[in-house]
């Protein structure tokens, strides 16, 4: 589990659960997940977006469908048979979750994960 900024850096990472663990799951017995549950993360005040006063938004972090909904989490809104509003924020919802898959990705490409040479190592030594 990751959280990602706009600019693709890994703010925080979370890797000791086991592979078979769900993202909710792992989310839920995280000591971040417990703190912004309980709302005890130093996060941003809200700010506009504009030049204007109005609105004073949240920060928030963007999920998918197995995070819960918490005052600071976005996550899609469940099911398949939505009215065309739910399914247009669904998808803007999915564009932003992109963001980590693209971290992900660029990560990948940096530490060379994408010729498997990490998995022989770490097979190597579960061997050994």
């Amino acid at each position: 589990m990751a959280v990602v900024d706009a600019q693709y850096n890994l703010v925080v990472v979370d890797i000791g659960a086991y592979g078979r663990q769900s993202d909710g799951n792992v989310f839920a017995n995280s000591l971040f997940g417990k703190k912004l549950k309980n709302l005890q993360l130093p996060l941003p005040a809200e700010e506009t977006l504009t030049a204007t006063s109005e609105p004073q938004l949240p920060y928030v972090f963007v999920g998918d469908e197995v995070f819960p909904l918490l005052p600071n989490v976005m996550r899609p809104y469940p099911g398949s048979h939505l009215p065309y509003e739910k399914k247009v924020f669904n998808y803007r919802l999915s564009l932003a979750r992109r963001l980590v898959e693209n971290a992900f990705g660029i990560l990948a490409s940096n530490l060379d994960f994408c010729t498997g040479h990490l998995w022989f190592y770490l097979a190597m030594l579960k061997v050994l």
